[in-house]
């Protein structure tokens, strides 16, 4: 059985929303990461959980808004550099970004 869920979100302020198709709906806040930013795993995890605990023997079809797209990216992409960060911090010398 497969059920469809949506991930709705803002990176600006780290407020979400998940719809699945059985009628289920939830909202929150991602956890803080520093003062201005929030990491976008929680509705993602709240997803899996609801569909492995709600809809046993289901598999869920994941679906994100661009707005959560966006702000999966604009994670990674502070990660990045907090990464980068924290080479340079170490090592002393500057780098052109996260080694490969």
């Amino acid at each position: 059985m497969s059920l469809t869920m949506t991930i709705d979100g803002a990176k600006h302020s780290g407020h979400y929303r998940v719809v699945c198709e059985c009628g289920g709906v939830w909202t929150g806040e991602g956890e803080p990461i520093g003062a201005v930013n929030w990491s976008p795993a929680l509705p993602v995890a709240e997803a899996v959980v609801h569909m492995k605990m709600g809809h046993e023997g289901g598999y869920v079809d994941l679906r994100m808004t661009e707005r959560f797209r966006e702000w999966l990216i604009s994670y990674w992409e502070r990660a990045s550099l907090r990464q980068a960060n924290a080479a340079w911090k170490r090592s002393g010398t500057p780098t052109a970004g996260v080694q490969r």
